[in-house]
């Protein structure tokens, strides 16, 4: 048996025991995805000479697209790189299709370009011969301006007459990897585009592979350089792929036993990766800076309860000459009373508060309503605050609903929002009061 079938029973081997675990909970999933974006973006950006480190890559993964002291064309690419990376995770099997308008359309997409001239070669054949110093040090030209469409044309058909076959059953599964890295050498023989071909095609060929339900492969900074020897021994000296195929299975079965790993929960040496990526996703600064304690809510009722209260005041003055008596009660949790004004509310809340005080109200009741030729009637309304461990809310009732207010004690009511809750009451006690007055109407 070759080496190359050692290998591809290896992988099959692995893929039986991965698919054997049945469906992967999400958070598994996440993080595996995860893993291997970190993995692919990092090294295929580094190995065309990306600046970024592993964790800026995080960084950028994330969104950031501010790494102090680095090329804005290296932070763009990697942005640009990844997201092509999670497009090609979304992909499902049976909807892969490598057309030329794909790979202009993925070679134009992770690219970064600030040149005008340049910005136009992107997703377009190349239009001037390029060639490379290989790794023997000597000089070698890639395929002809004038000859790439022809050359990418019939490297297509091929690879989607092999793929054909696959998808009919008439080839074994495993024949999807040797075409995906057949076709990598060949692309890089051709090199059709004036810069970006390496990139481009590790994209296509993990491209091909997870359309096949393989995981992307990634080469590390140590395998780069028996990459390019693999490389240069096909294109520049004619020599069989075999060995090159061989090596690009050995990094498939190691995507495939990290996958593994994260599934069985044996990836314990990654969970600083995971922290570092979690912590790019948070907000920078702590947003919860104190809880619930007596301390903290004799300062929150002092510096926004009370003068919430004190708005509210005169707007139930407005509906004094309505009734022939206003009374008001304040209380906590454990109780209530009567009050008649603010000093009254704050005498109580000292006498009555405690570190596990979990609710803070004010109820107005207006007695006996003198405006109308039938029955007097009475007006309730009442709003609480609700103090949570770690933050508070205030409910204030209306027709419409009720409207909530909730932050950390950190955090007060501007006065705009001081003026609004004041509003609210004022329009709860209409409406309340209309509706009394149309059933007697």
């Amino acid at each position: 048996m070759t080496s190359i079938a050692q290998k591809l029973q290896q992988i099959e081997a692995l893929r039986r025991q991965i698919d054997a675990r049945g469906e992967l909970p999400p958070e598994v999933l996440r993080r595996l995805e995860n893993r291997l974006r970190e993995e692919t973006n990092y090294y295929s950006n580094r190995q065309e000479g990306g600046t970024l480190t592993r964790e800026e890559t995080r960084s950028v993964m994330t969104g950031n697209i501010t790494v102090a002291g680095k090329p804005l064309k290296d932070i763009l690419e990697m942005q640009r790189h990844d997201q092509v990376t999670l497009d090609i995770f979304r992909i499902g099997k049976g909807e892969l299709k490598l057309s030329e308008k794909r790979i202009k359309d993925i070679h134009r997409a992770i690219l970064y370009e600030e040149d005008p001239v340049r910005q136009e070669q992107l997703g377009q054949w190349k239009t001037e011969a390029n060639e490379i110093i290989n790794s023997r040090g000597e000089k070698f030209a890639f395929t002809p301006p004038d000859e790439v469409p022809d050359a990418i044309h019939a490297l297509l058909n091929w690879l989607n007459a092999g793929l054909e076959k696959v998808d009919r059953g008439k080839s074994d599964p495993g024949s999807v990897l040797l075409l995906a890295f057949e076709f990598h050498h060949r692309f890089l023989a051709i090199h059709p585009f004036h810069d970006g071909n390496g990139r481009t095609a590790r994209l296509l060929s993990n491209l091909i592979l997870v359309a096949y339900g393989y995981p992307p492969f990634f080469i590390t900074d140590e395998e780069k350089g028996a990459y390019n020897r693999y490389l240069t021994e096909i294109q520049g000296y004619g020599a069989s792929p075999e060995a090159f195929i061989e090596f690009m299975l050995g990094l498939v079965i190691r995507s495939l036993q990290l996958a593994l790993d994260v599934i069985e929960g044996r990836d314990t040496d990654d969970w600083e990766k995971r922290l570092s990526l979690l912590m790019t996703q948070l907000p920078p600064e702590p947003l919860l800076q104190t809880v619930r304690s007596r301390e903290t809510l004799l300062t929150w009722t002092e510096e926004l309860v009370f003068p919430v209260l004190s708005k509210i005041l005169p707007v139930l003055e407005k509906f004094d000459g309505l009734f022939i008596h206003r009374r008001m009660y304040f209380g906590t949790g454990s109780g209530a009373a009567e009050v008649h004004d603010l000093t009254g509310m704050q005498q109580f809340f000292g006498h009555n508060l405690h570190d596990s005080t979990g609710e803070v109200s004010f109820e107005v009741h207006f007695q006996g309503f003198n405006r109308a030729p039938g029955t007097p009637f009475d007006v309730r309304y009442k709003i609480k605050w609700l103090c949570q461990p770690y933050d508070y809310a205030l409910y204030v009732p209306a027709e419409s609903g009720t409207a909530q207010f909730n932050r950390p004690y950190s955090r007060g009511y501007t006065d705009e929002e001081i003026r609004e809750i004041a509003a609210q009451v004022g329009a709860g006690l209409t409406d309340r009061i209309e509706k009394e007055v149309g059933k007697q109407t």
